[in-house]
């Protein structure tokens, strides 16, 4: 027979003799269909086939393709120049090929490059099932995909979803980042990274990230670390102890769980940390502790801080604690805007100025920082003012508190009080409807219907009093216009002296003299050595000068017209004798500091600490590394 007819003879049993040979083993076996070969031989009692030279063949859509083939029933041993393709995207090259016909399972070996689109595997062994389209390799492999490729020594690709997942020292690359953990699943689609293990990313700008579990998308730069996650890039560290989220576009920043954010100029900690790094914009919960961040220029601790440090604007919500180097303030609510120097707080305000010690306790509280003016109100606001040996309290409906104009150098503050002040101190108590004090000459002066108490029997009253002070210690009180002053031992009988104007003097407390100008009268009840009243003595003139011993009066002398009487304790009507304008005014007087303010509003100071017991007072650079599972090298 001539040779090309040899040739037509063999393409003939190529395409009729898989039917012949599987019709005798098996109708439901599926037909492997040799397409085309140069040489063949075919044993059929051993049911085995050999063919050579430019080899195909296609078993249920996928074509096949080496140099020789041995099939031996439905498996199949191809050799040399191995290419399997399906469909119009996935090409698989290799030096050798086993393929089982039943399961559809191919094992490659040598060389093995996979190959879908843009996306190559390469291998020196790789498994793949046609059917499934699901392709693996257990002793190392690269994947890429464009510019990122993938290495590791076992994965699992799902050519279906585009889901590989790699297993055992797997390294990922990209432009942008390096990856290394032990397990994670990319999707070449999505160019989704999930970690499946502990992993460390490292981008090239010099960012880490590290976590335990989540997800990156490369393309989106949007990345969410589960499990103790990690950040650090330059001077910046974040850490928390369950999540983190990372948007490199828009350079946010969401930890959740013990979180702690540090950076040169700031250390910031709370429950949940959110960080806008454009905008320069913390929100910190504290949960069920406290949020924490300090810089610079000042503390903040709070429930909730929202502090925009762009814009230089804070909020802060639940009770919050506010620390700068001139003042503390405390409160429930606080919003601020520093830039323009003008803010407020609400909700039980505690406001301390370090340089005057003086505090303010207030419901609200308005502040304007560049002009250093405040203005609080609310459950009777009080002011302190802290002198060497005492502390005087101020309060009323509405207080002010302010700086004269610095530009002619005068720094002294101004405080001001008014409707229904209260006054109370170790020294003296009072009442009245106005007040105003200045720390240039520290005189309290009092306005409508003052009255004072400066011991337990002496009261103190005037259309207006000024309070002076000397070494920190009350010295001199004034009492101007309708001047008054009384004392008793029982709140009966009543000693009593009344001027125009009346000057007296104060040593340890006590009263040691005074001077009546204008119009003097004074009423005094006599006693025996049994302390029995006996009578009372008036006298009217023009100016008198008085002076104590223990409060208890030891001479007088008198000027001018005199007009003094003695009555007999059963003769005297002690009601028409009063001084004009008598009045036992005890009710008013502030006896514990409580009563300075409304019922249940706060009087203490702070309640917050300005330091976190879990902090250290300076916050090092390296605090972070410390933490177990930090980034320290790429041994990893």
């Amino acid at each position: 027979m001539r040779p090309s007819h040899l040739k037509y003879l063999f393409c003939f049993l190529l395409y009729f003799m898989p039917g012949m040979i599987t019709a005798q083993v098996k109708d439901t076996v599926d037909f492997i269909n040799f397409e085309e070969a140069k040489h063949g031989e075919i044993y059929t009692k051993e049911k085995k086939s050999i063919f050579t030279g430019e080899v195909a063949f296609n078993h249920n859509g996928v074509y096949f393709y080496a140099d020789t083939v041995v099939r031996t029933g439905q498996f199949i041993k191809a050799i040399g120049n191995v290419l399997i393709q399906q469909g119009d995207t996935l090409s698989i090259f290799a030096d050798s090929l086993h393929y089982n016909a039943d399961t559809r399972q191919c094992e490659l070996f040598s060389n093995v490059s996979f190959t879908k689109v843009d996306q190559k595997l390469y291998t020196e062994k790789l498994s793949y099932n046609t059917e499934t389209k699901i392709a693996a390799y257990d002793n190392n492999g690269t994947f890429t995909n464009g510019p990122t490729w993938v290495k590791s020594h076992s994965a699992t690709y799902d050519t279906k979803t585009d889901d590989i997942i790699l297993n055992d020292r797997v390294f990922v690359q990209d432009p942008d980042f390096d990856i290394k953990t032990t397990k994670l699943k990319y999707n070449s689609k999505k160019s989704l990274v999930t970690f499946l293990a502990p992993i460390i990313v490292k981008q090239k700008d010099g960012t880490k990230l590290y976590s335990e579990s989540g997800f990156y998308d490369i393309g989106k730069k949007y990345g969410e670390f589960n499990g103790n996650p990690q950040y650090q890039k330059d001077d910046v560290k974040a850490i928390a102890k369950d999540r983190m989220v990372y948007d490199g576009t828009r350079l946010y920043y969401y930890l959740l769980g013990d979180a702690r954010y540090q950076d040169s100029l700031r250390y910031v900690q709370g429950q949940s940390i959110k960080y806008y790094q454009k905008k320069e914009y913390f929100e910190i919960d504290g949960g069920k502790g406290f949020a924490f961040l300090q810089d610079s220029a000042q503390m903040l601790k709070g429930k909730v801080i929202k502090y925009d440090k762009k814009n230089d604007i804070l909020k802060t919500t639940g009770r919050s604690r506010i620390e700068d180097k001139s003042f503390i303030i405390e409160s429930d609510n606080n919003d601020f805007n520093n830039q323009v120097g003008k803010g407020s707080s609400s909700g039980n305000v505690i406001l301390y100025d370090k340089e005057n010690q003086t505090a303010i306790h207030a419901e609200e509280a308005v502040m304007d920082r560049k002009n250093d003016f405040i203005k609080a109100y609310g459950k009777r606001a009080m002011v302190s003012i802290v002198n060497d040996s005492d502390t005087i309290y101020l309060s009323a409906d509405t207080l002010l508190s302010y700086r004269r104009d610095t530009s002619f150098g005068d720094t002294s503050r101004i405080i001001q009080a008014y409707n229904d002040v209260k006054i109370f101190g170790k020294s003296f108590q009072g009442a009245c409807d106005s007040i105003y004090y200045t720390s240039l000459d520290s005189i309290f002066r009092l306005y409508d219907q003052p009255v004072l108490w400066s011991d337990t029997t002496n009261q103190y009253s005037g259309d207006t009093i000024l309070i002076f002070q000397k070494d920190n210690k009350l010295s001199q009180l004034l009492l101007q216009e309708k001047a008054r002053i009384l004392s008793t031992d029982d709140e009966v009988y009543f000693n009593q002296i009344a001027g125009k104007t009346i000057q007296a003097f104060i040593s340890d407390n006590k009263l040691k003299s005074l001077r009546v100008n204008g119009n003097a009268q004074t009423v005094f009840y006599n006693k025996n050595d049994k302390q029995e009243y006996t009578g009372v003595n008036t006298l009217d003139c023009s100016h008198l000068t008085a002076y104590f011993e223990d409060n208890k009066l030891d001479n007088i002398k008198f000027y001018k017209k005199n007009d003094g009487k003695y009555y007999p304790m059963n003769k005297a009507n002690h009601a028409a004798i009063q001084v004009p304008g008598f009045k036992w005014d005890i009710a008013r007087r502030p006896m514990t500091l409580e009563e300075m303010r409304s019922e249940r509003a706060n009087v203490r100071m702070f309640t917050i600490t300005a330091q976190d017991p879990n902090l250290e007072s300076e916050v090092k650079l390296d605090q972070l590394q410390n933490e177990p599972g930090y980034i320290k090298s790429e041994k990893k």
